[in-house]
This record gives structure tokens, sequence and C-alpha cells, in this order.
């Protein structure tokens, strides 16, 4: 528990430092570091270490987070066109030693972890430094704090087993406490975001209404995530996906539930309804 709370209090002083350079590339730089650790955790949780193709995929990571770059992002086709090629050649190569089913995860997780972090840089770039900072909180806070409300809750009141072939320690009453605490926490965080706006002189308003109709879905969604990094531990027999965060294990094992919940605000605000607007 000791090893957890400090390793959530160094983390939570990175995160500051982030928000505080949000409206620099800073943030691109922060993003694009998690997806290469995240993703380095995924390929050696899987046994994949062919040096090259890993090495492509950091690459690929590295670059993905920096779409809005002009130097990036008018060849965004021709990077993602360019990172399957380059992976098919090694394939070609080196097909006695390396699997098509390596080939096609590496492309599979790169996509997904770069994409959905990605995410968090559209949220600002697409609405803003004010809206989208309050999209990315929703979605960190969503997150976060319905798992650390799961945990809680199934610690003192957890009985039934929710997915025991998948996840032993995770309870019915884990994941109702996490999915009520967490959005409470969500709701929380909104009003002091709306009351620090107000101080500072923006005038923002927050629809609290489209809010609590969507945190069920980033609940659900949070917990889709951290599921399924739970099957793919299992699958691969590892407990964590990494050691930098003492108690807590990888980036992956913090980030698994964001990965799910980020894309999820990005499409709800862009093709459903804002969740809050600058007057």
């Amino acid at each position: 528990m000791k090893q957890r709370v400090i390793s959530s209090l160094v983390g939570l002083g990175i995160l500051a430092v982030v928000i505080g350079l949000y409206n620099t590339y800073f943030l691109n730089f922060a993003i694009a570091v998690i997806c290469i650790i995240g993703l380095d955790e995924l390929l050696h949780g899987a046994g994949y270490k062919h040096k090259v193709i890993n090495y492509v995929a950091y690459a690929y990571a590295a670059v993905i987070p920096f779409f809005r770059n002009p130097w990036v992002g008018r060849y965004m086709t021709l990077i993602n066109y360019t990172f399957a090629i380059i992976l098919m050649l090694i394939f070609l190569g080196n097909h006695q030693k390396v699997t098509i089913q390596e080939i096609a995860m590496t492309f599979l997780f790169a996509s997904l972890i770069c994409y959905s972090l990605t995410t968090i840089v559209a949220s600002r770039d697409n609405f803003g430094s004010t809206i989208g900072l309050f999209y990315n909180l929703v979605a960190l806070v969503a997150a976060w704090g319905t798992d650390t409300s799961a945990y809680f809750a199934g610690r003192f009141f957890g009985k039934r087993k929710m997915a025991p072939n998948i996840s032993p320690n995770k309870t019915v009453e884990g994941a109702i406490g996490g999915g009520i605490f967490g959005s409470l926490i969500v709701l929380g965080v909104s009003y002091a975001y709306f009351l620090y706006q107000s101080w500072i002189g923006i005038t923002m308003v927050i629809h609290y209404g489209r809010l609590i109709i969507i945190l069920p879905l980033l609940v659900v969604s949070g917990m889709i995530g951290d599921l399924t990094a739970s099957a793919i531990k299992r699958q691969y027999s590892i407990k964590d996906f990494g050691h930098i965060m003492p108690g807590h294990g990888g980036v992956l094992d913090r980030f698994d539930s964001v990965l799910a919940v980020a894309p999820m605000v990005y499409v709800v605000v862009v093709y459903l309804f804002p969740l809050a607007t600058v007057l």
C-alpha cells in the first residue's frame, strides 16, 4: 500500500507538470513517451523480442502523437503505409524465424496504443486548451477514479467474483462501487474545474446532464479496457506489464482503462454532443 501511495503521488506530480505545459509540445512528447513505454511492455510481455521490429514500432509510436505538426500531419497516410510495408518486408526477410502473428500483433498493438492515447492531444488541438483539458480530465478521472474506487469497494464489500477466469480479485460489488464513486469523483472534479476557470476569468458552462448520461458509458469502457489488459496478461502468463511504477506495475497497468475511456470521450464530443462550452 505504501508503494502504491508513493507511486501515485509521483504520478500526480508528473501529471501536474504536463498540465502546466499543456499548450506546448511537451504534451505531445509526454504522450509519445507513454506510447513507447506501453508498447515496449506489451511487446515484451507477448514475448516479441525481435529488435528491428520493436525499434520500428517505437519509432512509429514516437511520431503519431505529433500528428498536427505540419511536418508529420501532411505525411500521416505515408507514415502508416510505410510502417505496414516495413513490417511486411521484415517478415519476408525473416519468415523462418518471425511469425505473421508477431507482425500482425505488433501492428495492432502500436495502432491501438498510439491512436487511443493521441486522442488526448487531439482534444486539445481540436477544442482548445480550456475545453480540451476538461475533456482530458474527464477521461483520466473517469478511468483512474473508477479503478481506485473499485479497488477499495472490492476490498471492503467484495463477495461475488465478476470475472474469475480473467481477474480473480475483481468483484461485482467492487465494479458497482467503482462506477458510483468514480462517477461522483468526475462530477466533483468537473465542478472544481468550473470554479477554477471562473476564478481566472473564463466563463464556462459544463453540461452536467450530458455528462451524467455518458458516465455509465465511460465507466463500462474503463472496465472493458481493464479486463482486456487482465486477459492479455493471463494469456501471456505475466503478473504486470512492467515495474516502472512500484505497487502499480507498468505504464499499461495504469493506462489500460485510459486506452478505452479517452477515445470514448473524444467520440462522444465529436459525434454526439459537447460536454462543455466557453462563453
